[in-house]
């Protein structure tokens, strides 16, 4: 078994690579010699684990980190729309501050280190998102539109990151500053196409369960059912969204104020003004001129150790 393993010595201000050298050893004694790679800047996982892919020089390939490292490496898996190999699968050594696509996992695989072990894995469902004038990329977890952005901004110019205390404060700090933006938003259901007008507050984009440190979005989600679960979030006071915001831990998010729920194989969002975006925690865009952007299901896609 040839593994690679990513690790950002970066991430969560140097505490994942401190994490990472404590369990070190006993990753030796678990799997034997292995590579480890420690990434050197933003995209250097994506550029590192398309050469593997390419080259077909590992097994399996390991994420040492979060739901950005996650992201950074399974967007390796693809190039100029493709898909380079469903038979060397990505697993996850979680070392990250939220760990929310870790937390779907873990209810998926339940002796997830096993699993590692004997790499065993499936095709699950992923999504990709074109934005305009900007390369295509892809998701495995959650990517959101509206303030989300915003909190991710604030939380990771801060050193106070750590939990869900963490997001929840910088959620707060994000509402507070945060004006609603009007989108038209196209959606493409099992029944048809649907089309609704909205000022958005957020708006989810759920292929896995959680966000933001432990928001559950679609306690009824799956990776494996060919759909989008959207969470859109409108029509409602600031006020009245914080003071129910513990619903959304709780898994009852369908009992918070303002919330519509669908699920969609495909969607367009066209805002009517500057727009932040994220996937599974890494900022997207804010602009002006961003006129669309197109979200697509990959249903049975991505190969993910289970």
């Amino acid at each position: 078994m040839k593994r690679l393993v990513l690790l950002n010595p970066k991430s969560n201000h140097g505490r994942a690579a401190n994490k990472y050298y404590k369990m070190h050893p006993n990753l030796v004694r678990e799997f034997g010699d292995f590579e480890l790679y420690e990434t050197k800047g933003p995209l250097d996982a994506t550029r590192r684990v398309r050469e593997a892919l390419s080259g077909q020089t590992h097994d399996q390939i390991l994420v040492a980190g979060g739901d950005g490292s996650i992201n950074e490496a399974m967007n390796g898996y693809f190039d100029k729309g493709k898909i380079i190999s469903q038979k060397i699968p990505l697993g996850i050594l979680n070392l990250g501050t939220g760990g929310d696509f870790y937390r779907t996992v873990k209810k998926m695989s339940p002796l997830y280190a096993q699993a590692i072990y004997s790499n065993t894995f499936r095709l699950v469902d992923c999504g990709k998102v074109q934005a305009t004038d900007q390369t295509e990329r892809y998701f495995i977890n959650v990517t959101s539109a509206g303030m989300a952005g915003n909190v991710l901004k604030s939380l990771k110019s801060s050193s106070f990151q750590r939990g869900s205390g963490a997001y929840f404060y910088h959620t707060l700090k994000g509402l507070a500053g945060y004006s609603p933006v009007r989108c038209q938003i196209q959606m493409e259901l099992a029944s048809g196409s649907k089309t609704i007008e909205r000022d958005i507050l957020n708006f989810f984009i759920c292929n896995a369960s959680y966000s933001g440190g432990g928001m559950h979005w679609t306690p009824q989600g799956s990776l494996e059912d060919g759909f989008f679960d959207l969470v859109l979030i409108s029509g409602v006071s600031k006020l009245k969204l914080v003071l129910e915001s513990y619903k959304i831990y709780m898994g009852r998010v369908a009992n918070v104020s303002g919330v519509e729920q669908f699920q969609a194989r495909k969607l367009s969002l066209r805002p009517a003004g500057p727009l932040t975006y994220e996937l599974d925690g890494e900022i997207g865009a804010q602009s002006g001129s961003l006129k669309e952007i197109n979200y697509t299901i990959l249903p049975a896609t991505f190969p993910l150790v289970l």
